[in-house]
């Protein structure tokens, strides 16, 4: 699938090259890193759906302006909650929440992915049995024995947690065309 990320930097400050970073949570739609532009190292922390795009040189946000570029993602993001939520932009140890804007009803051959509808969902669910609850037992797994970690996971130096109401954060657009 081939996206556009614009991101429209509104606040009062400049993000300089090396010195920011875009992190995101997405399930479907994984970045093929042979497509993204020099200068933006793409990464995917844990091995699950949490990218992050480390943006070098030539790649300064100035605060009111925006950046756009293109990438080709892995797969096809079927339902809009497949695709990114959560993202946040780091830069000089600090976070900043994005507002997300997926431009979907742009995209080019649409029409050939014959994706199901909710009437297609429905139809094909239609043969399914409704199994009694008096039935779940056997089909719902019941551990006999639980552990529980003894250790924590380190804090990282430049982690921040804020909470609402403590901070006012300043706001990003983070828009994707398909």
């Amino acid at each position: 699938m081939d996206v556009v990320f614009t991101i429209t930097n509104l606040t009062s400050i400049d993000f300089k090259e090396n010195e920011w970073s875009l992190h995101w949570n997405q399930i479907l739609g994984e970045p093929q890193t042979e497509s993204v532009p020099e200068g933006i190292d793409f990464e995917r922390v844990n091995g699950n759906s949490y990218f992050v795009f480390n943006f070098g040189d030539s790649w300064t946000l100035s605060a009111e302006e925006s950046i756009s570029f293109r990438i080709v993602t892995k797969g096809v993001m079927s339902r809009l909650a497949l695709g990114p939520k959560g993202a946040f932009v780091v830069t000089s140890n600090q976070s900043i929440d994005l507002h997300t804007n997926i431009h979907w009803q742009e995209a080019k051959g649409l029409e050939d992915l014959n994706l199901p509808t909710a009437k297609t969902r429905y139809q094909n669910l239609e043969n399914v049995n409704i199994i009694s609850k008096d039935s779940i037992a056997w089909i719902v797994t019941s551990p006999t024995h639980s552990t529980k970690p003894t250790t924590e996971r380190l804090r990282l130096a430049n982690w921040n947690v804020y909470f609402a109401g403590e901070n006012t954060k300043d706001e990003f657009v983070f828009r994707l065309h398909l």
